[in-house]
């Protein structure tokens, strides 16, 4: 929980935190690949934001007690973060289109394919395979919602 790490030294905050990406970034790439939502028995968003958290405790210490290793332990974990973070909001904003379709938001809709196109060409350090199968999915995403945009223009040109 976000009370022991807090107890921790900095060192072993590190090493804590670079554990944590470390799983995050397997749960959150299972949930892509696997196209599963809950896989890690929880939102890869809801882990990233604790990550956030950690990130600034860490960060802190370091700069309090700076050495060169902490330096570039610390910055290796944001990077890795950064990434992470683009990926789980990437995977959730396409995760949501079908769900906006369902409720006829078609401007939500192509607003999270827009968002998730944009987090998924900041992500370039993840698994090509992540990327691969992230892209496959946005691209689907947006078929579906422009085919739902054309529905809803037809359907409009045939009122008379």
């Amino acid at each position: 929980g976000g009370a022991d790490f807090l107890e921790l030294d900095v060192d072993a905050q590190l090493e804590r935190l670079e554990a944590q990406v470390a799983a995050v970034r397997a749960a959150t790439y299972e949930a892509i690949l696997g196209g599963a939502v809950d896989s890690a028995g929880g939102d890869p968003l809801d882990a990233v934001a604790t990550l956030n958290g950690h990130y600034e405790v860490c960060s802190e210490q370091v700069g309090a007690q700076p050495t060169d290793e902490r330096i570039k332990q610390l910055d290796g974990v944001g990077a890795a973060l950064q990434t992470l973070v683009r990926l789980a909001k990437a995977h959730a904003n396409v995760r949501d289109v079908d769900e906006q379709l369902e409720h006829g938001d078609v401007a939500a809709a192509a607003s999270a394919v827009a968002e998730a196109g944009t987090m998924l060409a900041e992500a370039g350090s993840a698994s090509a395979r992540v990327l691969g199968a992230l892209h496959t999915q946005l691209v689907r995403a947006r078929a579906a919602v422009r085919a739902e945009a054309e529905r809803m223009a037809d359907a409009m040109l045939r009122i008379d």
